[in-house]
């Protein structure tokens, strides 16, 4: 087995068979990672390091077009937090992006959705790293420069973005982003309403996840040193006041 070998564009009959186990330690140590280690453009320029290098290798396995462009949420995630680190661009969107990327990160690393190419492949390493890189940069873009989002905010950066990969999808014939065909739930009538499926689990969501990461103690947890923190004291302060009014 050589570097041939682990860039191989024969697909195998399965993928790799991650144990539990594994995905366990790896989801710890993002949440330490994150935790202790403060190096938000570290992190991006991986993101994007990994990023190129699979782009090459979709391109040298003729698939590039079909499976390799950047029009997934995960790989939108890590090419605009990235970007957004690495020339401190303060932007709601991003703050969208880095809210959808924490929870889409987790899931896909649980769910081991891997390309059919065994142990041991590029891709193998790129869907652990890439997706672990996401998590970080996504915690890093919230701690730096967070922002409440409003709901009908929320709803337009998923229609927006949403809208120009169904039209590129359209264009090319592909599935990018589960707009045209749904994973695992083959069924037409689903697959006929997937853009606003998917449309409205997007929106749930990165809905979910600002309400998680406002009200919960994943900042405490995290040391996100952002306007998560002054909100919420705020929030207890006026708590207070009104119960010693009460009083």
């Amino acid at each position: 087995m050589g570097f041939v070998f682990f860039i191989r564009s024969m697909q195998d009959s399965f993928p790799p068979r991650i144990p539990e186990t594994f995905i366990f330690v790896f989801i710890a140590a993002l949440f330490l990672i994150a935790r202790y280690v403060k190096t938000p453009r570290v992190f991006a320029v991986l993101g994007i390091s990994l990023q190129v290098m699979i782009l090459v290798w979709f391109a040298y396995a003729g698939t590039l077009i079909d499976e390799g462009l950047p029009l997934y949420h995960c790989r939108i995630s890590l090419w605009v937090i990235s970007v957004g680190i690495l020339f401190k661009i303060r932007s709601k969107f991003i703050v969208w992006m880095s809210l959808l990327g924490i929870p889409s990160a987790l899931l896909v690393l649980v769910m081991r959705d891997m390309d059919p190419f065994a142990y041991p492949h590029i891709t193998n390493f790129y869907y652990f790293l890439g997706h672990g890189v996401i998590f970080l940069i996504a915690v890093s873009y919230i701690d730096f420069y967070y922002v409440r989002l409003r709901i009908k905010e929320i709803a337009i950066y998923a229609l927006g973005l949403h809208s120009f990969i169904y039209f590129v999808d359209l264009i090319l014939s592909t599935n990018y982003a589960y707009l045209i065909k749904l994973p695992l739930i083959d069924v037409y009538v689903f697959n006929k309403f997937s853009f606003w499926v998917v449309t409205l689990i997007v929106i749930a969501i990165v809905s979910t996840m600002q309400t998680i990461v406002e009200t919960t103690d994943v900042v405490d947890m995290l040391k996100i040193n952002s306007r998560i923190n002054r909100r919420r004291r705020i929030s207890k302060r006026r708590k207070l006041r009104r119960a010693s009014s009460d009083r």
